[in-house]
């Protein structure tokens, strides 16, 4: 749910945090009725092609966060991207 955060403070401003949570949570509950609060599909068990998709993701949230933040942080956009497709990692870098 992160992204919606770095949207969200694009565009309107300061994010709240709860605010959005408590409308996302009752909107999953709907969507997902079989998972429980704080569960997830999670993307293990997706098409190769969202597996992809999810890894691009991954590599650009990281980037961004670098050119952000180069010390780094503890948030997870810092973190080494997950491998989860059949497909090497994709590289991203400024050129």
């Amino acid at each position: 749910m992160g992204q919606l955060s770095e949207v969200s403070h694009k565009i309107h401003g300061p994010y709240d945090h709860q605010e959005a949570n408590k409308y996302l949570e009752i909107a999953k509950t709907i969507i997902f009725p079989n998972l429980e609060r704080g569960a997830s599909y999670g993307v293990g068990g997706a098409c190769e092609e969202s597996k992809i998709s999810y890894e691009m993701m991954a590599v650009i949230r990281r980037f961004l966060a670098f050119e952000r933040t180069p010390e780094g942080d503890y948030l997870v956009d810092f973190d080494t991207p997950l491998k989860v497709s059949k497909e090497p990692l994709p590289e991203f870098k400024r050129i």
